[in-house]
């Protein structure tokens, strides 16, 4: 059942954070179909957040994998995050680094996330598990910024080994995977989606992949740009 789609942690959490974080963020469109990846704009971790704070649709979000692993997110947290990025003093950022590494590492599994092996052999595993989840009906959301800490508008340059889920699908399946741009309004608190990017049958699939990863980005910061407080209506013409 939808509801019981996440575990008890992420649901008590998410209804925590949506009584007292603020006005509710709507979809515009009515969700596609059948399994689909959703792309959006990390922008610092206000994609993420936003997304699977209001999303309705129930997603598998891709997470890098030293969050799933109490010791590895303690380092992430105060190797880097805390005390290299944050600036925070040490002996907090030690301490608020045992209490985010303990949660955070629960919450994953509660939120039925799939970790992200990026430039690793384990990458193969990321594919495994996404592939399970799309046949299983299921759909994906991933936010692919290489500089997932900018708080631009619109994305910069994006990691494209996620595509790579369109070669086991349509191995699996004779279709072609969705790739539908995600935007998420902060302004005027709500989602978007735009015109879904689809691979062709008659194109080789590397010499596809770049540049659909390209078209997706393009697509994803058109809706940034539509949702400008001067405009009506939180589309573009894609």
């Amino acid at each position: 059942m939808k509801d019981q789609f996440y575990g008890r942690l992420y649901r008590f959490g998410r209804a925590v954070f949506r009584i007292f974080g603020g006005r509710r963020y709507r979809l515009k469109d009515t969700p596609p179909q059948g399994p689909v990846v959703y792309v959006g704009h990390h922008q610092n971790l206000r994609g993420p957040f936003h997304t699977m704070q209001w999303f309705e649709p129930p997603i598998h979000l891709w997470v890098l994998h030293v969050f799933f692993d109490r010791q590895a997110c303690f380092d992430q947290y105060y190797g880097y995050t805390l005390t290299q990025r944050m600036h925070w003093p040490k002996p907090l950022a030690y301490a608020a680094a045992q209490l985010f590494s303990r949660v955070v590492s629960a919450l994953m599994a509660s939120i039925r996330a799939i970790p992200v092996y990026r430039g690793t052999v384990h990458m193969r595993k990321t594919l495994q598990m996404s592939m399970d989840a799309l046949l299983a009906g299921e759909s994906l959301a991933i936010f692919p910024d290489i500089d997932y800490s900018s708080n631009e508008e619109t994305m910069g340059e994006i990691y494209s080994g996620f595509m790579g889920l369109e070669r086991f699908y349509f191995k699996k399946t004779g279709k072609h995977l969705s790739f539908v741009p995600l935007g998420v309004d902060i302004r005027q608190h709500r989602f978007a989606l735009g015109e879904p990017v689809r691979f062709a049958d008659d194109i080789p699939y590397q010499q596809q992949k770049d540049a659909l990863a390209l078209l997706l980005r393009d697509r994803i910061n058109q809706l940034a740009q539509a949702s400008d407080p001067k405009t009506e209506n939180f589309s573009a013409s894609l």
